[in-house]
């Protein structure tokens, strides 16, 4: 890692050795502290994810060794949930998906071996406008794209007399309730108007006295 002094100039604050040869790195915030962190492909398919302090030091906290050749990784929130997730391509023809728990660790969330691939790069867009970040891959001559068809969470908390409900800000999908769960056709679409606060919808509405139920639907 080398700081720069502002006038051109770089000191070398960090050293690790992580791959005799090259790899590939991306840039994003893993645990919510604001401080930048790293996720790094070696050679060899190895990846591993470095915690900065914000000093220009960085720790290594997790590896995964997918025995495979070398690639290429992005980060970006796949899964709508507001928190780094992590997209690793290799050579060796395999795409894996590392969903973030926001504490600067992953859960493993999709992993695919073609067997005829060799990507040699990876980003994440939303390539058919639906709000959700896609997948596009380069292998050779070739592009691929990856459509994310994941299903949006619905995430709450209670606050007195209040809930407050959180969601991806993706297209299509409507905000339900009902008070009776068990009776069809009564879920009617809420009214109030979210906010949207980091790419996600957030909505505090009154649940007064009755047993409320929610559910996202894409009419």
């Amino acid at each position: 890692m080398f700081l720069g002094g502002g006038d051109g100039s770089f000191l070398i604050v960090t050293n690790n050795l992580l791959t005799a040869m090259g790899g590939a790195l991306a840039v994003g915030d893993f645990n919510g502290d604001a401080n930048a962190d790293l996720a790094i492909v070696n050679d060899t398919a190895k990846l591993h994810f470095l915690l900065g302090n914000g000093t220009g030091a960085f720790v290594i906290v997790t590896n995964y060794d997918r025995r495979l050749l070398g690639g290429a990784v992005a980060i970006g929130d796949i899964n709508g949930d507001g928190k780094a997730d992590v997209v690793m391509a290799t050579e060796g023809s395999s795409v894996s998906v590392f969903a973030g728990n926001g504490d600067g660790t992953f859960s493993l969330a999709f992993d695919e071996e073609s067997g005829r691939n060799f990507y040699t790069d990876v980003e994440l867009a939303d390539v058919n406008g639906d709000g959700r970040l896609d997948i596009v891959l380069c292998s050779g001559g070739t592009v691929s794209v990856l459509l994310n068809e994941t299903l949006p969470a619905l995430g709450f908390n209670l606050i007195a007399e209040q809930i407050r409900l959180v969601w991806p800000a993706w297209n299509g999908f409507t905000l339900e309730s009902t008070t009776n769960f068990s009776t069809a056709n009564t879920w009617l679409v809420v009214t109030n108007q979210p906010v949207l606060i980091n790419y996600q919808w957030v909505l505090t509405n009154s649940i007064a006295d009755a047993q409320r139920y929610f559910r996202l639907r894409k009419p």
